[in-house]
């Protein structure tokens, strides 16, 4: 071996972990870096920070950056914000699918929804939460609980779709009621819809139907009707005996 190579050669070894090193730190990896060819570095990634707007929706708060927020007593022109929410579901539904506000800020693909009545039908996209049940009062927006769900019930029509999206969506704390013989054909009553490849978990919520159109009423047929005649005739006629048979005089 010439003199000076050993240096040599740690100095490319150096210089290859330094190029490694760098080109694991561009992908997220902490820089390790020794001296010495004998000592070892274990560099582990740090988990992912939690994200507010991940939890059970039951105990998650209610974040402005979570979600678009829904008020029977808000304004469609509105943000869509805790302190200035929309007034219509479907209007909330459009922002979340976009992932956006009025604001322009985005945003998870969640609806906050008070716990009040909303008398439209609205189509959801999958991959698109509705969280309902919220206490809107004071600026909250908590779940209170199941006795004040959100309510979807327009007076005619199928009161929610849910079409096919890309991924799946949770409704909670909602209750659906489709009102007696609404559906298109003014006869069903059709609570809610899936279309195909559409995904959806409903959870602590009510899915109700009302009743269907009453059928006509059935048409009572006449006694002296043909064939109940012909039928009677025919019945006696084989019950009734043969007279007996007298024999001829010669």
């Amino acid at each position: 071996m010439r003199p000076g190579s050993g240096d040599q050669g740690r100095g490319a070894l150096r210089s290859l972990v330094l190029m490694a090193l760098g080109m694991a730190g561009a992908a997220g990896v902490c820089g390790c870096y020794s001296d010495s060819c004998a000592e070892g570095y274990l560099c582990e990634i740090p988990p992912p920070e939690p994200s507010p707007c991940d939890g059970d929706p039951a105990t998650a708060p209610a974040v402005d950056m979570c979600g678009v927020f829904v008020s029977e007593h808000g304004d469609d022109r509105n943000p869509g914000t805790k302190a200035e929410p929309v007034n219509t579901l479907q209007r909330a539904i459009r922002l979340a699918a976009a992932s956006q506000r009025g604001d322009g800020k985005g945003l998870p693909r969640r609806v906050y929804a008070c716990g009040g009545a909303f008398k439209e039908a609205i189509t959801l996209p999958s991959g698109v939460d509705i969280w309902g049940a919220r206490l809107c009062a004071g600026g909250d927006w908590s779940y209170v609980g199941p006795n004040q769900l959100t309510t979807i019930a327009p007076p005619a029509g199928i009161p929610l779709r849910v079409t096919r999206g890309e991924a799946t969506s949770t409704i909670f704390g909602v209750r659906v009621v489709a009102a007696d013989a609404s559906a298109s054909d003014g006869k069903s009553s059709i609570a809610m819809i899936l279309s195909q490849g559409a995904k959806a978990n409903v959870v602590s919520s009510e899915v109700i139907a009302g009743d269907g159109k009453d059928g006509e009423r059935g048409r009572m047929r006449p006694a002296n009707e043909r064939w109940t005649a012909s039928w009677a005739t025919t019945a006696r006629t084989r019950a009734r005996p043969r007279p007996p048979q007298v024999p001829a005089r010669s």
